[in-house]
C-alpha cells in the first residue's frame, strides 16, 4: 500500500474511532523525525547540484542532469552518485 493510500485508510480509521488521532501521528512522526535527525551531515549546498553528462550533438552545448536524478539511476548495489 502506498503512503498516501495508507494515510488516507489511516484517516478514515480515525473517523469511525479505529484508531487513536495521537497514535497514528507517532506512527508517522517518530520514524520521519529519525530521518531528519540523520540528515544533519548532508551538505546543503549539493542538495541542488548538477553534474555534466554529456554534450548534445546538435548544438555541442553541454547537457547537465541533477545529481539526484544520476544517484536514482545507478542499479542496485553499485554506488550512486
Amino acid at each position: 500500500m502506498s503512503f498516501t493510500a495508507r494515510v488516507e485508510t489511516d484517516f478514515d480509521d480515525i473517523a469511525a474511532s479505529k484508531l487513536a488521532r495521537n497514535a497514528m501521528l507517532r506512527q508517522f512522526y517518530e520514524p520521519f523525525h529519525e530521518l531528519i535527525e540523520k540528515s544533519g551531515d548532508i551538505d546543503r549546498s549539493t542538495v541542488g547540484a548538477h553534474r555534466e553528462v554529456g554534450t548534445h550533438p546538435k548544438t555541442g552545448k553541454p547537457i547537465f542532469r541533477p545529481l539526484w536524478a544520476l544517484w536514482a539511476d545507478a542499479p542496485a548495489g553499485q554506488q550512486r552518485g
